[in-house]
Parts: structure tokens; sequence; C-alpha cells
């Protein structure tokens, strides 16, 4: 089994972007970029953990070093990832979009969303790049409002989503420098989106680029066109797909005791999609 490890990531505001992002590498890779990591902070950080955002902006633990010297490890552990033999992959959602189309539905959904997108990704990926199945991890930090903690909760407490899972644990970033890595890479992702969005666009940043140097390092972009897209295929696809019908949501709502409500409708399209996509 390969091991995936996962950390989400938002803006300052937490209103404009959300992004979910995944590092996957063997047991040997992870080890081998675990000592070089952890050997690149001690050298001039010591012993605190990296976290992406405060790095980059000198906050908290970074407070007490120069902003050239975070840049400079910031830039050498872009580097480190970018040459080893790992690949991530993230999806990142433009949250304002996702708010004037679905109003009435809570964002939770685009959380959820993200979540099987990477998810569904790396299940396909670690089948056919190794030939077998994957162990995820996620970050457990608690001071993140959208934790990927919060989305596992939302979903495995939920029986309608007991199958999404094979193996699944948690564990604290600030012990774990696999997680530290995905935490620079859910960032990245999520400024690939929110540099695009933001009130003053700029450019794509010099750090993704060169993790995704060699096409290992990558990301899809959830913008408003997919949005509309998913209103209409909401109303649409019951004409599409002879399986998803009224009736279909009705026995969906019996099964797990639920009454009917935008909420639940979205919930259903994710459930039937999923369970299709398994199929197929």
């Amino acid at each position: 089994m390969v091991s995936a490890f996962v950390d989400e990531s938002a803006d300052e505001t937490q209103q404009r972007t959300f992004a979910i992002a995944a590092i996957i590498a063997s047991e040997q890779e992870w080890e081998r970029l675990e000592g070089a990591w952890q050997k690149r902070i001690q050298d001039t950080h010591g012993d605190i953990p990296f976290h992406a955002t405060n790095c980059e902006s000198d906050q908290e633990d970074y407070k007490q070093f120069s902003h050239s010297e975070n840049k400079a490890l910031y830039v050498d552990l872009v580097k480190l990832l970018a040459g080893s033999a790992a690949w991530g992959w993230g999806a990142a959602f433009d949250l304002g979009s996702y708010r004037k189309i679905f109003p009435a539905i809570d964002q939770d959904h685009c959380y959820i969303r993200a979540f099987l997108e990477v998810i569904n990704f790396f299940a396909d990926f670690s089948k056919k790049k190794y030939n077998d199945t994957v162990k995820f991890t996620f970050d457990t930090r608690e001071q993140s409002n959208y934790s990927a903690g919060k989305i596992y909760n939302l979903m495995a407490t939920d029986p309608a989503n007991s199958y999404l899972f094979d193996e699944i644990s948690f564990a604290s970033s600030r012990k774990t420098p696999r997680l530290q890595m995905a935490d620079m890479f859910a960032f990245e992702v999520m400024k690939e989106l929110d540099n695009r969005i933001r009130p003053v666009t700029r450019p794509r940043r010099k750090s993704l680029l060169a993790l995704n140097a060699e096409g290992k390092f990558g990301c899809d972009l959830f913008l408003k066109e997919f949005f509309e897209d998913m209103k209409v295929n909401l109303f649409k696809m019951e004409t599409k797909d002879p399986a998803f019908t009224r009736e279909a949501y009705a026995a969906w709502l019996q099964r797990f005791e639920r009454t009917d409500t935008p909420r639940n409708r979205f919930n259903f399209l994710i459930w039937f999609s999923e369970q299709e996509r398994r199929k197929g």
C-alpha cells in the first residue's frame, strides 16, 4: 500500500478560495524526503514545523527570522519536493461563484466535492502508477475553520458516505513532515486560483511552476463556469440517465432517513455521481 498525505488551504478571508491537495509516494521515497526536509529546516529554523502560510508571511513561529531567511527556506523546500519522486494533485474551488449560483446550499458542499476530487484522483492514480491501494492521512490542525478533519467528519458520520473510505487516518502536521509537504502544495494550489479571482489578479507563482516542471504536480480549478454547468445538469440529469429519477431520489431519502431539501438534493447528486463513477 502506498501513502498519500492530504491538507487544505484557504485565502485569508476564507471566502474566496478553498483547496485540498495531496502528495503520494512510495514508503522508501517518503523516508528519503522526510530526512532531507527536516535537515533543511533545522539548518536555519531549528525545530520549527513548516507551515506555508506563516513562512511566506513571516507570521507566528517565523517572526523571529528575516523575510529573506524565510523565503530561502520556502524556495529550498519547493526545490526539494520538485526534484523528488513524489506526485501531487489538488482541487481548488471559487467559493464566491458557488455562493452566487447555489445561495440556498451552504459551502460545505464545496469542501466535500474538493475532498472527493482528491480522494478519487489518487485512488485511480495509485492503481495505475503503483498497482496498489492507497492509504490517506489527513491533518488534524484545530485552528483551521475548514480543516480536512471537518470535511471528513461531515462525510464519515453520514451513512450515505460510508462507501467512500478504504483506509484513512489522521495526524498532526506539527509532528509529521509529510503533512507539512502537503500543506505547502495545498497552499500553492489555493494561490493558483486565488491569484486569478482576487480583486487584483497576479501572475502564476514561480513556486508552482517549479513544482510542475516535470508534470508531476498539478491541479484542477473549479470556477464560475463549472458551477453554472452543475446547476444546469442538476435539472437535466433525470432526462439523460434513466437511473437518475425522482423515484431513486425518494428511495435515497427514505434509506438515509432524510427530507427533501436543497441541501439533500445536492447530496444526492454527489452520491449518485460517485456511485456511477465507481460502476464505471
